[in-house]
């Protein structure tokens, strides 16, 4: 059974969700963008190379 929760949620792999709600406010849940149990706060992952997601 569909529910229509007023909101848009879209699946982008691993563990990341994006949602918009009707109003246009887009939050993104991404667990690697900050990991609170680290003490830098995850904040120091490296980049990828350039070139390297072609």
């Amino acid at each position: 059974m569909p529910l229509n929760l007023g909101a848009r949620l879209t699946y982008y792999g691993h563990s990341t969700f994006l949602i918009t709600t009707e109003d246009g406010v887009n939050i993104l849940l991404d667990p690697w963008i900050w990991i609170p149990n680290r003490p830098d706060g995850g904040m120091n992952n490296p980049s990828c190379p350039d070139g390297s997601g072609d």
